[in-house]
């Protein structure tokens, strides 16, 4: 997954830092990451959710392509909150990814954006892309740049 490439060691956090030696600071941050968001209630098309049934008859390629553009999302918020609290300590690390996943009102708008561009892409018969390209992640960049700032609290 995206995660445990190039992508996420760009921010060269704590738990990122290729001089540190230890993989195991890596492979921590992946497994919160993947415990508190890959699954969470939050996604798009998440069974008993209000997108649910909109989606449920749809193209599933479309579908995984816009769940694997929400997790990006979240993903680059939650390492830019890590990169600039200088967060160091597990727990605080967990507390993070939680509150995020389960309190964040920006989960919310990631959401919301994410749906749009799953129902402007329904409409306009979108091509999934073979591969990553600015083009491509133009929508995603402008979801994230573009989103409200909070605090986590």
């Amino acid at each position: 997954m995206f995660r445990g490439g190039p992508f996420i060691k760009t921010w060269e956090t704590f738990w990122t830092d290729p001089t540190s030696g230890s993989q195991a600071l890596t492979a921590k941050l992946i497994r919160l990451l993947e415990k508190y968001l890959d699954d969470s209630p939050h996604h798009i098309g998440y069974q008993g959710s209000s997108d649910f049934l909109e989606v449920k008859g749809g193209d599933p390629d479309l579908l995984r392509f816009c769940k694997w553009e929400q997790r990006v999302a979240d993903t680059t918020l939650i390492m830019e909150k890590i990169y600039i609290f200088n967060i160091k300590d597990e727990k605080t690390l967990e507390a993070l990814i939680k509150w995020y996943s389960q309190r964040s009102r920006t989960v919310t708008y990631v959401r919301e954006g994410v749906m749009r561009l799953y129902r402007q892409r329904k409409l306009e018969k979108y091509e999934i892309p073979k591969q990553w390209s600015l083009i491509v992640a133009q929508p995603l960049v402008d979801l994230v740049c573009n989103r409200p700032v909070e605090v986590p609290g």
